[in-house]
């Protein structure tokens, strides 16, 4: 009945479903060419015989008989294009953050789901401590997946002061021993990153500068201590300067991502760095079954509604993640926030924070990201998205 009053003519809406069944058909072959191309198979796969000549002779089959069916039924194909329209909004209304998000999951679960999309992802890490290197290389190779995925390692050379007395050798030499420690750990994990020595007067300006040149979709610091007022005030310069996603580790150098078991994630809201968490939470769940808690912490002010409201979102966002692990939603009350979630961290593996935007390049650090890391001492992951 429903079908009668929207589409009175019947035959009209028979031919728009199957002009909408022959372009899914021949998307389907097209999708086909992509994963042989693309993908890897071992011995015993089954493979098309004739490749690709039957999937292009049923592509064009398909949407010769498409086209057949929009000129013989011309009604057929403006109903397609409404059912189309109105799937496509309904799409990005509601289910579109979940899907992005749950594909973020995906890939960092099976790297594989990377090389099919046709994605190669870069990932600049600029190395200065040779103690961060091995760390960093293992964050690294969440972001960008050895089959698939690109990281570039940078090493500034100082200019300022090379005619110095022996200033110059000892920093090509640093710079070499920074590269041979991440070179190292690359290779421990199947990674072949590519490295790049540059000379600025300051490192900051020259890191935005490489990321911008290189269009890095990621951006990979290691700091074992930002709560200064010369480095906060550089880290919010670049975070407002480069439009990747941005990922600051703070990790001893015997640190592993990989065996970490307890991940706390505080949350504040309902969250904007929903994909690149959940490609890092599927990374980290990838080689084990790590417990992860998202946290909510409500004034003691706060009303049962208002409880039972933050569970529901906490419980929504946590859902999204589409994460492996164990999964825990925590709402807690307290009247000092800070030190509660401080308490939490203290007592997990790794925390993992968001840091606060205001809008397009208008990023800060935060009164409470600062204050957990200059109060904690427990590996800390700060992300922050894209604009």
């Amino acid at each position: 009945m429903t079908t009668v009053f929207v589409v009175p003519d019947i035959g009209s809406a028979g031919a728009a479903a199957s002009l909408i069944f022959l372009v899914t058909f021949a998307l389907a072959q097209w999708i086909g060419i992509l994963a042989r191309r693309r993908g890897t198979y071992s011995e015993g796969s089954f493979l098309t015989p004739l490749y690709p000549y039957i999937s292009i002779f049923g592509i064009a089959a398909c949407l010769g008989l498409a086209v057949f069916q929009g000129i013989t039924v011309p009604a057929a194909g403006l109903i397609a294009l409404v059912w189309l329209a109105f799937g496509g909004c309904l799409y990005v209304i509601l289910f579109g953050r979940s899907a992005r998000i749950f594909d973020a999951s995906s890939e960092g679960f099976d790297p594989e789901l990377v090389k099919l999309r046709g994605r190669s992802p870069l990932v600049l890490v600029p190395m200065a401590n040779p103690v961060n290197a091995a760390p960093m290389i293992r964050v690294a190779s969440s972001l960008a997946p050895p089959d698939s995925g690109r990281v570039l390692l940078l090493s500034v050379v100082l200019s300022k002061g090379v005619n110095d007395g022996g200033r110059e050798e000892d920093l090509i030499i640093n710079s070499q021993k920074v590269l041979k420690e991440a070179i190292s750990a690359s290779l421990d994990i199947g990674l072949s990153p590519e490295a790049l020595i540059t000379i600025a007067e300051r490192p900051w300006p020259e890191i935005i500068r490489v990321s911008e040149a290189h269009g890095c979709e990621s951006l990979l610091l290691g700091l074992t201590q930002f709560t200064d007022s010369d480095t906060e005030k550089n880290l919010e310069t670049l975070l407002n300067s480069v439009d990747s996603d941005v990922v600051i580790l703070r990790a001893p150098g015997d640190w592993q991502m990989l065996e970490v078991k307890r991940i706390l994630v505080p949350v504040g809201g309902r969250g904007g760095h929903g994909e690149l968490l959940a490609r890092i939470l599927g990374s980290v769940c990838r080689s084990g079954n790590p417990e992860i808690t998202f946290l909510r912490v409500l004034p003691e002010s706060a009303d049962w509604k208002t409880c039972d409201r933050a569970r529901k979102e906490l419980f929504l966002y946590a859902a999204d993640q589409a994460v492996k692990g164990e999964i825990k939603v925590q709402v807690e009350q307290s009247e000092d926030i800070a030190s509660h979630i401080i308490r939490r961290v203290t007592e997990s593996d790794l925390a993992i924070l968001g840091i606060q935007r205001l809008g397009r390049r208008q990023k800060f650090l935060g009164e409470l990201t600062l204050r957990i890391a200059g109060e904690t001492n427990r590996p800390l992951l700060i992300i922050s998205r894209r604009n």
